[in-house]
């Protein structure tokens, strides 16, 4: 990801997430990466459930070109995307990018760091589970001061990663996509916080 892509992404997560609420009260990094670890919970859950959607990349395409209708609402493809890809194990780790992106955006982070932390993660795992977990584990290196919200390239690139050794989808194609159906959604996509 280029520091311009990265710019643009945590932009739009965090204005999405500005109009829809989620920045209503000022939270603590602690809250905003508790919400990042529901993402994580959401992620496992997906994986275990059988019934899941299993998206391809062709199916991403598709969401991509009912995306770009003209039609201001998205009604197509809003209808597309939660029949063919929201509660996908790939959306769930979508939404893990996109809080750490509004993250990015709350801590008003503008550079993305050289990505020389050396945050421990192997590139191989056998489970998303275990996966998910290493990563998570990681997190509290933004609260030791080991590294800090500068990092948050390293990150995505990690979530990224997971996301191609256990999906095998455009993982960002899913994320912008992600990011779009976000808007259509109510105030505080329809929850308490």
């Amino acid at each position: 990801m280029t520091y311009n892509e990265f710019r643009e992404l945590r932009d739009e997560a965090f204005s999405t997430a500005w109009a829809h609420g989620f920045h209503d009260e000022e939270h603590s990094t602690e809250h905003l990466l508790g919400l990042v670890l529901s993402e994580v919970g959401e992620a496992i859950n997906a994986d275990r459930n059988p019934r899941a959607p299993k998206p391809t990349n062709a199916t991403v395409d598709e969401a991509f070109r009912l995306a770009g209708e003209k039609d201001e609402q998205h009604v197509a493809f809003a209808a597309y995307f939660r029949e063919h890809i929201k509660r996908s194990v790939v959306e769930e780790l979508a939404d893990i990018a996109i809080r750490l992106l509004d993250l990015a955006g709350e801590e008003g982070v503008d550079d993305i760091g050289c990505g020389e932390t050396d945050i421990p993660f192997p590139k191989e795992y056998k489970t998303l589970p275990e996966a998910l977990f290493n990563f998570s584990m990681s997190l509290d290196w933004l609260l030791l001061g080991v590294t800090d919200c500068n990092d948050c390239l390293r990150y995505l690139d990690i979530i990224s990663n997971i996301a191609k050794q256990f999906t095998h989808i455009d993982f960002w194609k899913v994320v912008r996509l992600k990011m779009l159906y976000n808007k259509t959604r109510p105030r505080y996509n329809g929850k308490k916080y």
